[in-house]
This record gives structure tokens, C-alpha cells and sequence, in this order.
């Protein structure tokens, strides 16, 4: 690297990006040391040059990187126009309380979202992207370090925070957090002297509460769920209270094969799982909405 790299030094993968008529496959990086320093690394899929290091905008706002600087890409394909080379999602450093994310097609850093008053970044902080499908672009998973015990879920599609859970240990330094994208589980160690493996696992819970139900079913009178099936997509037209909804679905072990999230601006809204990626079967969903949750079990058929 073009600088020497101190705590807080991250470094993340930025994809497959066409740089000035070259294909390359890119990585991101931050020197931390309380450098507000980022670079690029470009390495050719064809030729024989070893990679090239540029400079990039200085970290948001000139901001020192220490201890807590961590780094995760996401591929925006929703909306090439706006985010053709993707997002990078940041951590910055000891005592600050801002998701960041920096736009490589604008070269330009933002504030993405403030956490709660009690969270702050500090040694221990830990980040990784989840899985992508048909339905909802990856989402960002996050320790913030400091001893706290949150596990937070950032949704760049519907710019949404949940406080997903409480880990079973305080992040400290050393903290690391990956994510096993073909079991849709986060794994975790949480740094200072411990050394259990733990994992987070999306959807497991929800079979307990399907039970196997014939069709998408309300637990609420103030929700409606009506679902069209077709050869390649399920559609659910939920008429709800206005507000943010949800839908998970999950194959029979609990592997979770699609999510989806938006605004029921005016107390309906469209949400289309386009299953032609998964093998025939039987799949369980859960709808949640701000006036209630439901949950059945679907099939798809080829």
C-alpha cells in the first residue's frame, strides 16, 4: 500500500468495475491510524499488470479512521444510473455514532444514518454484507464495538436500521463478523481473550410458526394478504396500515431464499417474490406489516 496501516485500517472487495475500458476486479481500503485516508486497488482480469493503488476522497469530512474503521460493499443494480459501481458502507472510528457511505461513481462520502444515543463506535467493530437475491439488494450486518452486545441490519434499498438482536457477548477488540452467504447465517467471534464461534441465523424460527398453513393466513383483522401465483413469481397485494412491510420466505430447513421490504405509502402495496432461481417445492412466508403479521405456506410448481 501507498501508506502504512494502523488500527482501524479496513479493507473490503468492491466488485467487477469497468475502469477507463479495462475490467478490474477492485478492493477499497481505509489505513486508519488516525489517517482519514482511503484508496483503491485495481487489479486487470486480462493482461499481465500487477494492480494498480489510487487515492480517493479523504474519509467523510477529513474525519481521523482509529480504532473501529471497518469497510463493506454492496452492488446496487436497482439503480445503475445512480450506483453503477455499488456502495461502500463504513465505520469510522472511536466514539463516533454514524453509519457512512461512500459512492465510487461520484467519488463522494455521506452520512447514512445515526445510531441510538448508547451506541458507539469503538475497538471491536465488525461488518460484512448479506446475501443478495431476485427480490432485495444485499444488506449491511454490524457490530459496533465498545463492549456493546447489538447485532444491526442496515437495509440500503428502503435506507432502514434494525436492532436485529443482542449478542451473546460484548464486542471487544479483535471482534469479527462474516457472512455465510449459502446458509444465510452471520459467524462471529467477539475478540479479548474469548474464543467460542457463535452464528446468526435468519429465518430459522419461522417454521415453528407456520405449521404448515395451506395459505398466506392474517393475524390481524386490519391486515389483507392476497397472493397471485404464476409460473415464475409469486405476487402479495397487503393492504395494510401505512407504514413500512415486510416479507421473508423460507424453504423447508430454514434457509431464507428471498426478502423484500417497502413503504405501503397508502395502505396497500405489491410486494413479488420471482422464484424462477429456486427449485420446486414447498416455501413458507411471514408478512409483516404495521398493523399486524401474517404467515402461511406456498408451493412452487414448474
Amino acid at each position: 500500500m501507498p501508506h502504512t496501516v494502523g488500527a482501524g485500517g479496513a479493507l473490503c472487495y468492491g466488485g467487477v468495475q469497468n475502469l477507463g475500458g479495462t475490467l478490474s476486479a477492485v478492493f477499497y481500503a481505509l489505513v486508519g491510524g488516525g489517517s482519514y485516508l482511503f484508496y483503491r486497488y485495481s487489479y486487470p482480469m486480462q493482461g499481465t499488470s500487477n494492480g494498480t493503488w489510487d487515492g480517493l476522497s479523504n474519509f467523510y469530512g477529513s474525519n481521523q479512521v482509529k480504532a473501529g474503521g471497518v469497510l463493506a460493499w454492496v452492488p446496487r443494480t436497482d439503480s445503475s444510473t445512480v450506483y453503477p459501481m455499488g456502495e461502500v458502507f463504513a465505520l469510522c472510528d472511536q466514539g463516533s455514532n454514524k453509519l457512512y457511505c461512500y459512492n465510487p461513481y461520484t467519488d463522494a462520502w455521506r452520512v447514512e444514518y445515526t445510531f441510538a444515543n448508547d451506541i458507539l463506535v469503538d475497538s471491536g467493530a465488525a461488518m460484512a454484507h448479506g446475501p443478495g437475491n431476485a427480490l432485495v439488494l444485499p444488506d449491511i450486518r454490524f457490530f459496533a464495538g465498545g463492549h456493546t452486545c447489538a447485532y444491526m441490519v442496515w437495509d440500503p434499498s428502503v435506507r432502514t436500521m434494525e436492532y436485529s438482536d443482542t449478542t451473546p457477548c460484548p464486542q471487544n477488540a479483535g471482534a469479527a463478523l462474516c457472512e455465510g452467504e449459502d446458509v444465510h447465517s452471520c459467524y462471529a467471534v467477539f475478540g479479548e481473550n474469548t474464543c467460542d464461534t457463535f452464528a446468526w441465523h435468519d429465518g430459522l424460527d419461522l417454521l415453528m410458526r407456520d405449521r404448515g398453513q395451506g395459505r398466506v393466513s392474517t393475524m390481524s383483522e386490519n391486515v389483507s394478504v392476497k397472493v397471485q401465483s404464476g409460473s415464475s413469481e409469486h405476487r402479495f397485494i397487503i393492504s395494510c396500515a401505512p407504514g413500512q412491510v415486510s416479507l421473508k420466505v423460507v424453504d423447508v430447513v430454514g434457509k431464507v431464499v428471498a426478502k423484500a421490504r417497502g413503504q405501503a405509502a397508502s395502505g396497500v402495496i405489491d410486494l413479488t417474490w420471482r422464484h424462477g432461481f429456486v427449485r420446486p417445492g414447498v416455501y413458507f412466508c411471514t408478512v409483516v406489516t404495521p398493523s399486524g403479521s401474517g404467515s402461511g405456506k406456498l408451493v412452487v410448481a414448474r
